[in-house]
């Protein structure tokens, strides 16, 4: 079946091809974490919620193709537009989720603040798989690289005080990154200007 989603944004390649493969495996995942509510099963709940949000993840950590990289004029560019396009896409994603927690359970102030900390945890979860494909060229190293740092963007929703952690990790990564494809960038524009 090749659905769309209308609701992703222009441009947003990557999660359009993923939404079009994963379509039935998604609601089946909505579905399991529907009846884990409706049963007071919460950790099932976040499980297959964690299951339907990382279907988008993993084609993240695809390698860019260098001609791609190179329509964007910076790094800056192209990380504020793909941090964008992971943050937009996966608040639509998540919006079954919390619509069923809305529905299904008492509301209040320390749920709704877990479910925004999943959210916040999950989307910079997805922003190191991007920054990770950018970083490594082969996806079996890159899927390596993801699998030792999904559990400290986890530790949050163990002990959200940790909350920080994902961050620094993140800004670590930028860092790596910038470093990497400047080079890239710099070495493109010296030889468009011979």
């Amino acid at each position: 079946m090749s659905v769309s989603n209308p609701l992703f944004l222009k441009g947003n390649y990557r999660y359009q091809i993923a939404f079009r493969k994963n379509f039935l495996l998604l609601l089946l995942c909505y579905l399991v974490a529907g009846l884990g509510l409706f049963h007071a099963n919460r950790a099932v709940f976040y499980l297959f919620g964690a299951f339907a949000q990382a279907l988008y993840i993993l084609p993240l950590l695809e390698h860019e193709a260098l001609p791609y990289i190179r329509q964007y004029t910076s790094v800056r560019a192209l990380l504020r537009t793909n941090v964008k396009y992971v943050f937009h896409s996966h608040f639509i994603l998540f919006l079954p989720l919390w619509l069923m927690f809305v529905c299904m359970e008492n509301l209040s102030l320390d749920t709704s603040l877990y479910m925004l900390l999943f959210y916040f945890c999950i989307s910079l979860l997805a922003c190191t798989a991007m920054m990770c494909g950018y970083l490594v060229r082969q996806p079996l190293m890159a899927f390596f690289l993801f699998a030792v740092l999904v559990p400290l963007f986890l530790v949050p929703l163990a002990e959200p005080a940790a909350v920080l952690l994902p961050v620094v990790i993140i800004l670590l990564l930028k860092k790596l990154l910038h470093f990497y494809l400047d080079k890239l960038f710099r070495y493109d524009t010296n030889q468009q200007s011979v």
